[in-house]
């Protein structure tokens, strides 16, 4: 089984840690960058050694809409070198904004195992094609 790897923005110390947990249950996903700001997460994703993104809409030190303005360069990054996002929030109105921006999932928090699987499988799924 291939390892992903993954990166997580969230400005919310306990938001982090309960996604971080969430994706340990799963032993082919590997968290490789956990950040409270877009702007120290840019340069990992950038970097092309990720695999994939749970982003946070909504990063309180940044802006209501930092995580979509990361998602959108990161929209516009070579293909090989482009991860995924899978945008997680506290808010659903946020969805509507997202449909610009090729994405696996929105998740709205609080996030739980129910949740997240169906993503996972998805990423397996094109990971492994």
């Amino acid at each position: 089984m291939k390892t992903i790897n993954v990166v997580i923005v969230e400005d919310r110390p306990m938001a982090r840690d309960e996604l971080k947990y969430l994706l340990s249950l799963h032993a082919d996903i590997n968290v490789v960058g956990e950040f409270e700001n877009t702007v120290s997460a840019w340069p990992l994703i950038a970097s092309g050694r990720i695999d994939g993104v749970f982003l946070d809409i909504n990063i309180a030190t940044e802006s209501d809409t930092a995580g979509l303005d990361l998602a959108y360069r990161i929209d516009r990054l070579p293909l090989a070198n482009r991860p995924w996002i899978v945008f997680t929030t506290g808010y659903d109105e946020y969805e509507a904004k997202t449909k610009q921006i090729k994405h696996f999932g929105y998740l709205v928090k609080p996030l739980d195992e129910y949740k997240i699987l169906p993503i996972l499988n998805k990423v397996r799924q094109i990971q492994h094609a």
